[in-house]
């Protein structure tokens, strides 16, 4: 080669570094992560009651059935706020719109639940709405009853196994066949927080509730809970709550505690959840989005500022906690959330002490849109245009099919090193498995570490033996060593692993753009090339008379 030629390709690599580097620039995250975007809707509000102006309910029970959003019960104030002498009413009523259909109008169905109830959870299942406990100005319930919808018509289904015990307050989330319930309380004339954990399989909901070990932190009710990856397994994720006693004694809580149903135990987290009372949703692979909460005791008044309408988000891996962004409307607590795909819906609830809202705020999950660059385009512009001119400048020494698979011979030691740590390289090298290493553990690492480990004893006693015998490949030895038969049973066995491989490599990072377009140009050529190899080595053996 040429001092031009090396002039050359060193300036060219070079410049592909200081391209690489400011494109990785671009994309490391700031303090304030480009992330996911919340479009805000709070158009739509509760029809009128008995003629009068809806004021929103607290503690009702909501969720979708099919495109149907059903908000149930709640409770509210009336006629005078609580610190005016207001007592506090509870209702029976459904509600039921068709939410995408733009001129549909709200269904109202008084007296429909099975009694007037607040303050318990809800469910969303392929079937309907499972509600689940409660309670009245007087107790506390166990009740567990499903509303449905079937051809226009709301019906309760009621045959659905009790709680152990009555609880309101509590909170409940759905982790693939199972319902798990969390704290709350059991009495209304007495209230205290319980740490009561349950289990309900709905594969086998005949067997009825089962109580698992509790967290090991405070009772706790007005929790928040949902469900998500740790980066292993699905866990059960409880946030916040306060802890209160009959005697007034109360402690606002901001621990939280992730649930893994494979391991039956439980694991404390680091950060801190000001979120009690306020909704949790699981977002993307391992974020969790709180919505708004009540960061603090504050007692009611008409100067109340309101609760906190903050977003946060949570990632279980990393386990760190960002304020996303300040909502531009009241974020309510004390209610149950509904979710249809990317869109959720807050369902009416309480902004101040005692104060409801008739307002259904939605939100609108509209996800990060990620441009390729002007940067990476150059980047993966001047890569191919690099690796075509090195394929065109070292194709005219090829002379023959030695120089094409062994360079003739000639290759020092740290080229054909090179070439088998590049040929083992891949998107998951980079991304996946170092991800895997942190959430997990350094045991990961050893399938990286593992390539600089075996090079070197490939380069000193397998590459020299190779060229003692003059063979191209390992199999081409393998056969010299065994039998042809042998050589092709184990050639077919590497091209379909590194067909499989090369699937895996592809599926695993579907992120990295760039590195996917690089694996599938790669996989295609490998595909080529490895037909031309096989067919090539099946012709050298006599007793196929292949030609």
């Amino acid at each position: 080669m040429s001092n031009t030629v090396k002039i050359g390709t060193i300036f060219l690599a070079c410049l592909l570094n200081l391209f690489q580097a400011a494109a990785l620039k671009e994309s490391i995250p700031s303090t304030n992560p480009r992330l996911e975007k919340i479009k805000w809707d709070n158009s739509l509000t509760l029809p009128n009651l008995d003629g009068k102006p809806n004021i929103g309910v607290a503690g009702a029970f909501s969720g979708f059935i099919d495109n149907h959003l059903i908000i149930a019960g709640g409770a509210n104030f009336p006629y005078a706020t609580p610190w005016n002498g207001g007592n506090k009413t509870y209702q029976n009523t459904i509600y039921c719109i068709n939410t995408i259909q733009p001129a549909s109008k709200w269904l109202v169905l008084p007296e429909s639940m099975p009694k007037a109830l607040a303050y318990g959870n809800s469910i969303e299942l392929h079937t309907g709405i499972l509600c689940i406990g409660g309670c009245d100005s007087i107790q506390c319930y166990n009740d567990v009853f499903q509303i449905q919808l079937i051809y226009g018509q709301i019906k309760i289904d009621t045959e659905w196994p009790s709680l152990p015990v009555p609880l309101a307050n509590a909170t409940a989330s759905l982790l693939g066949d199972k319902i798990y319930v969390a704290g709350g309380q059991k009495s209304m004339e007495k209230p205290e927080a319980t740490n009561y954990f349950f289990v309900l399989d709905l594969n086998s909901p005949n067997k009825g509730w089962k109580e698992l070990p509790s967290w090991p932190g405070e009772p706790r009710g007005y929790a928040v809970s949902t469900t998500q990856s740790d980066g292993f397994d699905k866990c059960f994720y409880l946030f916040s709550g306060r802890n209160y006693k009959a005697d007034g004694y109360i402690n606002t809580l901001t621990d939280g505690y992730a649930f893994n149903p494979r391991l039956n135990s439980w694991k404390k987290l680091k950060q801190s959840f000001p979120v009690m009372a306020g909704n949790a949703l699981s977002c993307g692979a391992n974020h969790i989005l709180f919505l708004g909460g009540v960061p603090q005791l504050i007692p009611g008044s008409d100067d109340h500022p309101g609760f906190d309408n903050t977003i946060r988000l949570y990632h279980t891996i990393t386990q760190s906690l960002i304020k996303k962004e300040v909502a531009p409307y009241p974020i309510s607590v004390t209610t149950n959330i509904a979710q249809k795909g990317n869109t959720f819906y807050v369902g009416s609830g309480e902004v101040k002490p005692g104060i409801r809202t008739p307002h259904v705020l939605k939100g609108e999950i509209i996800p990060f849109e990620k441009k390729l660059g002007i940067v990476n385009t150059i980047v993966i512009i001047l890569y191919f245009v690099s690796l075509a001119w090195i394929g065109y400048y070292f194709s005219k020494k090829q002379k023959n099919t030695d120089d094409y698979f062994k360079g003739g011979g000639r290759l020092p030691w740290w080229a054909v090193g090179l070439s088998i740590f590049g040929t083992s390289l891949s998107a998951i090298t980079f991304m996946s498995i170092p991800a895997k290493a942190y959430s997990s553990d350094w045991s990961y690492m050893l399938v990286n570490a593992g390539i600089l480990m075996v090079v070197p004893f490939i380069l000193y006693l397998f590459i020299p033996f190779y060229r003692k015998l003059n063979v191209t490949t390992a199999y081409e030895y393998l056969e010299q060593r065994f039998s042809s038969l042998i050589r092709v049973l184990c050639s077919i066995a590497f091209i379909l692993f590194q067909v499989g491989r090369m699937g895996i490599v592809l599926f695993f990072v579907p992120q990295a753009v760039v590195q996917g377009a690089l694996d599938l140009v790669i996989l295609i050529w490998t595909v080529v090339h490895t037909y031309k190899l096989v067919l090539w080595v099946l012709r050298k053996i006599p007793m196929l008379g292949i030609e």
